[in-house]
Parts: structure tokens; sequence; C-alpha cells
């Protein structure tokens, strides 16, 4: 039996500022099926990406983003034409926080609890946006980790809210008043 890898975040975050974000190109990669102890959000920068994930093949569109959960199971497909991903791996407990100060207006627990991850598709606009908002969190210094922190719980709040929303509505009851 093949057993699946699971990354470690002190590998792969700084545990300073409790996230990594960079962007990646598909042939600069070595991909392979693994799950996380940390949750990972990335978004799709070109067409036809080729997710597995949870042994399910998904082709997805430009602009789509996806909220990886830790014990998710994925790897991308090598193709002929290489893809970008911009990939944010982010701390279980820095994603605590943000459900924590979400957690009576927001069901958190409905992202977690899906087969799949939630995802969902941009159009070029909020792509465009989304995409140079990321950027900002690419080089964390020890100088700036404070202020990129904040900026990362910002935009994660944002990430949430504004992409996810519509996940935590499938949960409601619609027999009950709001």
């Amino acid at each position: 039996m093949n057993r699946i890898p699971r990354l470690s975040s002190s590998l792969f975050i700084n545990t300073n500022s409790k996230f990594t974000c960079r962007c990646f190109m598909s042939g600069d990669e070595n991909f392979f099926i693994h799950s996380h102890d940390f949750f990972e959000i990335f978004l799709t920068l070109d067409d036809n990406v080729v997710h597995l994930i949870n042994e399910t093949r998904i082709t997805l569109p430009k602009g789509t983003l996806v909220f990886i959960r830790p014990d998710d199971r994925h790897t991308f497909e090598h193709s002929k034409e290489a893809f970008h991903i911009i990939n944010l791996s982010v701390a279980t407990d820095f994603i605590e926080v943000i459900n924590e100060y979400l957690h009576d207006c927001f069901d958190f627990e409905a992202l977690l609890n899906t087969a799949l991850p939630p995802s969902v598709t941009l159009d070029e606009q909020k792509l465009n946006h989304l995409s140079r908002q990321l950027s900002n969190l690419y080089d964390v210094t020890s100088s700036n980790f404070i202020e990129k922190k904040l900026y990362a719980k910002v935009l994660l709040l944002k990430i949430f809210t504004e992409n996810f929303g519509d996940y935590t509505n499938l949960y409601f009851d619609e027999d009950i008043p709001l």
C-alpha cells in the first residue's frame, strides 16, 4: 500500500508570519499526491489546470480559487503546456484566528465538511485584483513580517467572505427564519 506524504508546515510556512505565498510554474515543480498539516489556497492563472483531488480529476479554468484543507489529498497533473498558480500556504492556527473572528456570521465549518475543497471561478477583473493582492505577500522579511501578517489576515477575511460565502449559505435550513 502506498502511503501519501503529509507535508509539514515547518518546511513550507514562514514561522514568523504563519503563511507563505508564492507563484509557481508547473515546469518548475515536481508534483506528487500529498496532504498537509496546514491549509492552502491557490489561484490558477492559466486555463486547463488539471487538479487531482480526493480521488477526483478536475480541469480548472483560469481564475479558479481553491481552498485546500489539511486532510485533502491532492496534486496537479503535468501537461504539455505550462501553467502558473499562486499558492498561499497558511498555518492551522492562523486560520483558526480567522474562523474565531468570523464565527458568529460565517459558517466556516461548511467549508471544512465538503467532499471536495470549496472552489470558485473569478471573472478577469476579480482574478487580476486578487492576484495583485496575493503578490504583496510574496516577500516576507524579518523587518516587514508584522505588516505582512496583518495584510494577510485582512486578505484572508476578504477571500473567505467575498468568495466562499455561498458555501456557507448551502448549509442553512430554508425553513428557519433569519
